[in-house]
């Protein structure tokens, strides 16, 4: 089969289109691609980007004082769009062995706040922000999906909260909080702020 050439600028739009568009990481996913763009040049063709100039780009990322978890983010993004190129679009491209360019992360740190760690924390913290850590501590639930609730997914009828996860299905995956005295209490209290999010 004859492929078609496309340059990363290209590419990038269409992927940021496609897909991009549709996730709350899109805005990071814009600013990612200018840096691509910068340093490997947006004119430049998928298939004459190779393992070379990517590591030309982790030194070049790297010297801007970014973290190495940073830097695996443009690339995972690139990785992407490649393999979109190719699997999707039919574009000619060039597979970097990638594993040899990822930089190594340090391992996450889980926190646990002891009774009065968290009486400490809600003293220090801005009176306004409280019902939001309230609810996100009760939860368990990833910072993102405090910050986007809407009254449309807090179901009184039902009981339920409906969130959506990080899953490989279009959308995400549904998860589904049960909307216990304590949790209601703290949306109650929010009610009426805002015709349309839970918390402001």
């Amino acid at each position: 089969m004859n492929r078609h050439s496309l340059t990363l600028r290209a590419a990038l739009d269409r992927y940021l289109a496609e897909v991009a568009a549709r996730q709350p990481s899109s805005l990071d996913a814009h600013r990612q691609a200018g840096y691509l763009c910068q340093q490997l040049g947006g004119t430049t063709r998928l298939d004459l980007i190779g393992g070379e100039a990517l590591a030309r780009y982790v030194v070049w990322r790297r010297a801007q004082g970014v973290s190495n978890a940073t830097v695996n983010r443009d690339l995972q993004l690139l990785r992407r769009v490649i393999r979109r190129a190719d699997l999707v679009w039919g574009a000619a491209v060039t597979v970097p062995h990638w594993r040899s360019l990822i930089l190594p992360e340090p391992e996450e740190r889980n926190v646990s706040l002891a009774a009065n760690d968290e009486a400490r924390f809600f003293a220090a913290l801005r009176q306004d922000f409280h019902p939001l850590f309230r609810f996100a501590i009760a939860t368990g639930v990833r910072l993102t999906n405090c910050l986007t609730l809407t009254w449309g997914q807090v179901d009184w009828n039902e009981g339920v909260i409906r969130l959506r996860g990080k899953s490989r299905l279009p959308g995400g995956k549904q998860i589904l909080i049960p909307l216990t005295g304590h949790l209601a209490a703290i949306l109650s209290a929010e009610r009426g702020r805002h015709v349309e999010r839970v918390f402001t």
